[in-house]
């Protein structure tokens, strides 16, 4: 028990030697080291509404006869302090800006320089210091940019250059910076770019290239950043893009290629990234098609290749993609076709062929498609047929096959449809048909429901069939039907 106590006492003892605590030096206080004699800024002393005026953060500190060398500005150290005003100095010796460190230091204006001995910037380091003026440069000795570092300095202006050893961008990091102008150059150092990361940089400008070493691309991260006026080059190790990862970029242009290496292409990743002007590459990793991903893409020319990896289609996935031409086909792997996933691409041509794997066939999925022409086949997994589906198709011609598996046809399903002719034939399984869901078919001479119960037709004003045709088709029903009520 004894010797127990004296080894617990020369721990203690060894522990007070390397850490000598909290001290006030100046108008600061720094939590100091014995051991190495390193030195950690924790804030003003009197608090936050002590000090105004500039804050010059020094080298060394001396305390008791010892030199100690400054080299971390602590977590939350001058958080708040919108006292202080005008410059702000960090020596060379600092390596780390700790987490909350100048947050909200509204005050602090000129230039902010980052020295080169700085390895992490935390957490919300300089989060809305507004004031801050001209470019700024992480050097290459920062590995991490935190979360919220730079969060809406706004007045940062020119170019930013971010330095070749950064391996992360965290979320938000330089959210609402839109002084920032100039290319925008990241290093194959970078693996992460963060949700949010540049969100509202809308002066950056010129080409963007991701490079080779990303490997995600976080949900807004660069969200407006309508500046940008060249080519988009995503690198090859990107495996997601996330949800309005580009979206509303809209001065990009030329064509786009997905890499290899995407496997999902979240909603809205490229929406009203009106400027691309030539065709879309979509490789065989690709699995999910995000809700309105290219929705509003309407500069893409060319045809649109869905590969066979592909099994959803999200809704508006590309929504107004005018500028399409040829024949769309989708694969034998899509089991969801969204809400207007196609609506007005109004470029498709030929016919239309929906693979038996297709289950769900989405309101409006092809709303507007005017340019389609030939047969439409659908699929014979399909179990509803959304409202307004094919809605003003007026291309399609030849008989219309309504297959075994549909339960039900959504109202205006084929409104429009008039270029179809011949035999309507409704599948076995058929049990609701929904008002004017054909309004307008007028080319269709015959009716044939092969449920022996036909399908109950929901009237609306305008009826199901357009009016003066619907009386006057002829309905043939299976054998066992005749002479049930």
């Amino acid at each position: 028990m004894k010797s127990v106590l004296v080894r617990l006492l020369i721990a203690l003892c060894l522990i007070h030697s390397f850490s000598v605590g909290a001290v006030d030096v100046g108008n600061l206080k720094y939590d100091l080291n014995d051991s190495d004699l390193t030195a950690t800024v924790s804030g003003l002393v009197g608090g936050s509404a002590s000090v105004s005026g500039s804050l010059d953060i020094p080298e060394y500190v001396e305390y008791n006869g010892k030199k100690y060398l400054v080299t971390t500005i602590g977590d939350g150290a001058f958080n708040g302090c919108n006292h202080l005003s005008g410059s702000l100095t960090i020596p060379n010796s600092v390596t780390s800006i700790g987490n909350d460190a100048f947050s909200g230091c509204s005050g602090l204006s000129g230039s902010l320089t980052i020295p080169n001995s700085v390895t992490n910037i935390g957490n919300n380091a300089f989060s809305g210091c507004s004031y801050f003026t001209g470019s700024l440069t992480i050097p290459n000795s920062v590995t991490n940019i935190g979360d919220n570092a730079f969060y809406r300095c706004s007045r940062l202006s020119g170019s930013l250059t971010i330095g070749n050893s950064v391996i992360t961008i965290g979320k938000e990091a330089f959210y609402g910076c839109s002084g920032f102008s100039g290319n925008l150059n990241l290093s194959e150092s970078v693996t992460i770019i963060g949700d949010g990361a540049f969100d509202g940089c809308n002066h950056l400008s010129g080409n963007l290239i991701i490079p080779n070493s990303v490997i995600t691309i976080g949900v807004r991260a660069f969200y407006g950043c309508t500046g940008f006026t060249g080519s988009l080059s995503i690198g090859n190790s990107v495996t997601t893009i996330g949800i309005g990862g580009f979206g509303g970029c809209s001065g990009f242009t030329g064509s786009l290629t997905i890499p290899e290496s995407v496997i999902t292409i979240g909603s809205s990743a490229f929406s009203g990234c009106t400027g691309f002007t030539g065709s879309l590459t979509i490789p065989e990793s690709v699995t999910t098609i995000g809700s309105s991903a290219f929705s509003g893409c309407s500069g893409f020319t060319g045809s649109l290749v869905i590969p066979e990896s592909v099994t959803i289609i999200g809704g508006s996935a590309f929504y107004g993609c005018t500028g399409f031409t040829g024949s769309l086909i989708i694969p034998g792997t899509v089991t969801t076709i969204g809400d207007f996933a196609f609506g007005f691409c109004t470029g498709l041509t030929g016919g239309l062929t929906l693979p038996n794997s297709v289950i769900t066939i989405g309101k409006a999925a092809f709303y507007g498609c005017t340019g389609f022409t030939g047969n439409l086949t659908i699929s014979n997994s399909a179990v509803t047929i959304g409202t307004e589906a094919f809605y003003g198709c007026t291309g399609f011609t030849g008989s219309l096959t309504i297959p075994n598996s549909v339960t039900e046809i959504g109202a205006y399903a084929f409104c429009g449809c008039n270029g179809f002719t011949g035999t309507l034939v409704m599948g076995k399984s058929l049990l609701t048909v929904a008002g004017n869901a054909f309004y307008g078919c007028d080319g269709l001479t015959l009716l044939k429901s092969l449920n022996p119960v036909p399908p109950e037709m929901i009237r609306s004003n305008d009826g199901v069939f357009d009016l003066g045709i619907s009386f006057n088709l002829p309905l043939f029903v299976p054998d066992e039907s005749v002479g049930k009520d």
